[in-house]
């Protein structure tokens, strides 16, 4: 009997230790630390939000101390800086970027778009079905969500967004950003994405079923809602300042987008980089980092 009792009570504490050892490892994100350009350590590690059946994939990125528990700086609430990627891209467009401004002491957020890229996409959705409106409700999950996490200085939250992504964070902002955003940074954004798509398909019964563009296999409803999407519409609507940066040598997006951007919104800064591509790479990247650190932090970028 007394082996019997012993045998029953060790069951039970291997059943809590094993419940509770569960609950502790899952508590925990795979976590590394990378340097950044000015020496600073930086944590970087998966946060992503479930709802449902749905997952919007996600990389945190803040100062190292920061993301140790008992530390001062764990306790600190951060200017925090969300940014969004252009069509056929991931979050990892945003890695170099992110990295370097948690090593100037801000949080960085950047995530996947359902259905954002044919491949290498982690969060849930298919680009067949991806829309700018699909893309602003994501935006929108992740925003809610965000603003929650003990870390976010809520007064002091930023959007930025390339191409696509700039589109959709500008429409973004233009509603409940109005209210939640501090700033907001466009690049490039596709703010050509009504004239093209009715250029392509100058009728809407014309709309093919599956459309390649740059590189990507799209559906019909990201056409359709191209063809009805006038930018300029919203943009007066946010009041926040705003930086436009665009690249001399962006052969998907014209300047003259971008000027009436600059002009449509009620405090906003255009700035060419001059040598810059439409993905900002090289040193057209550097020159538009610190234009972005220079308006989160409210510094004249170098």
């Amino acid at each position: 009997m007394k082996k019997l009792i012993a045998s029953l009570v060790s069951a039970i504490i291997l059943a809590i230790l094993g419940f509770f050892g569960v609950r502790y490892m899952n508590s925990f994100s795979p976590r590394q630390t990378e340097k950044s350009e000015n020496g600073s350590k930086v944590a970087i590690e998966e946060l992503s939000y479930l709802e449902g059946d749905i997952k919007i994939f996600g990389k945190l990125y803040r100062p190292a101390e920061a993301a140790l528990k008992g530390t001062e700086m764990s306790r600190r609430k951060f200017p925090t800086v969300v940014f969004c990627h252009g069509l056929g891209m991931t979050c990892d467009y945003w890695h170099s970027w992110c990295r370097a401004l948690a090593g100037e002491g801000i949080v960085a957020y950047a995530f996947d778009f359902q259905g954002g890229a044919m491949q290498n996409s982690r969060s849930t959705g298919d680009i067949m079905n991806m829309t700018q409106e699909t893309e602003r409700e994501d935006l929108a999950m992740v925003m809610k969500r965000l603003r929650k996490e003990h870390f976010v200085d809520k007064d002091s939250i930023f959007l930025v967004g390339h191409s696509l992504g700039g589109l959709v964070a500008s429409q973004y902002a233009a509603g409940d950003g109005k209210r939640l955003l501090r700033g907001l940074v466009l690049m490039a954004p596709a703010f050509n994405i009504h004239d093209d798509a009715i250029a392509l398909y100058p009728k809407s019964k014309e709309i093919q079923d599956t459309t390649l563009l740059m590189g990507c296999t799209l559906g019909k409803e990201y056409f359709a809602t191209a063809r009805k999407t006038d930018p300029y519409k919203w943009l007066r609507r946010f009041d926040k300042p705003v930086l436009v940066l665009g690249a001399g040598n962006d052969d998907k997006v014209p300047a003259e987008y971008l000027e009436k951007a600059a002009e449509s919104f009620p405090e906003a800064t255009l700035q060419m980089i001059d040598r810059g591509d439409h993905l900002f790479t090289a040193m057209a990247r550097k020159e538009a980092l610190n234009a972005v650190e220079g308006f989160i932090t409210g510094k004249e970028s170098e």
